[in-house]
């Protein structure tokens, strides 16, 4: 029975560290869609290159940004013959288009309020002739993620709640034969906290077993994704194992703790005769 009930409980952590894979996954996705998100900066005709410099350097080392890329006129020429297939300057005589600088900007500022405050700072340099984004993105950006997001939640929440239940039900029936014992133990004198001791501790190394496992199972199933599918995303990154390593065990200890002590006090109120009707 003990048995039967680690590898439960080893499939509830499972689909714990999934959920928490989920999460993680979902805010990375999010941090990675509003980052490529892009503003050009372009600068006039003819300006100080010192000024220019300048800008860059601003750029370069403002908190918002994330990254800067310098687009010369030439650039930008060679660019826009290669998505439309076509050269400007061959039948008007020069070169129309302008150097920018392509911003992409950390996660945190790629909303409406904080895009005014970034353009009417950028906009205050004397070489910027205008600061192109679409605006209309960024709203419909922001709600896709913030409706992806409850959904997630959602999802996840009601998994949660199946898995709780699904471990106090483990732990509660392989404590269930055990109940005259715990009887017994109350008629000689035992308190309370000396009966539960044992089968506490006894649930906590089930589920230490069964973090353990967990965690190899999770660990083959991100392994596997990241290598075999070739996912862009990184997940065997420090930062996106430590947290789940974290969650699957804080959960595994805790829910096995709080389950094997309810479940140890409910047996201890109950009386002898009682015990024959459960």
């Amino acid at each position: 029975m003990r048995f039967t009930a680690t590898i439960t409980i080893v499939l509830v952590l499972f689909v714990v560290g999934l959920i928490a894979c989920l999460f993680l996954v979902a805010k990375k996705f999010s941090q990675q869609t509003k980052e490529n998100f892009t503003i050009s900066v372009v600068i006039k005709e003819n300006s100080d290159s010192t000024e220019v410099a300048r800008l860059g350097d601003y750029l370069s080392k403002v908190d918002f940004v994330s990254k800067t890329v310098y687009v010369s006129k030439e650039q930008a020429l060679e660019e826009h013959i290669i998505a439309l297939g076509e050269n400007p300057a061959e039948f008007l005589g020069f070169n129309p288009l302008l150097a920018s600088y392509e911003v992409n900007l950390k996660s945190t500022f790629v909303n409406a309020e904080c895009l005014k405050d970034i353009e009417q700072r950028i906009i205050s340099f004397s070489p910027v002739q205008e600061v192109v984004y679409q605006k209309d993105m960024i709203d419909l950006l922001n709600r896709n993620l913030q409706k992806l997001g409850v959904v997630l939640l959602g999802i996840c929440a009601i998994m949660l709640f199946i898995s709780l239940v699904l471990t106090n039900n483990t732990i509660r029936l392989l404590l269930y034969s055990k109940r005259f014992v715990i009887n017994t133990m109350r008629l000689v004198g035992a308190k309370a906290s000396f009966i539960r001791r044992p089968f506490v501790w006894q649930s906590i190394k089930m589920g230490i077993w069964a973090i353990l496992l967990a965690l190899i199972c999770l660990g083959g199933v991100l392994y596997y994704l990241q290598k075999e599918l070739g996912l862009v995303m990184n997940l065997l990154t420090l930062d996106f194992v430590i947290p789940i390593v974290a969650i699957v065990t804080l959960f595994g200890i805790l829910i096995t703790w709080i389950s094997a002590v309810f479940a140890v006090n409910k047996y201890i109120r109950l009386g002898t005769n009682k015990l024959y009707y459960i």
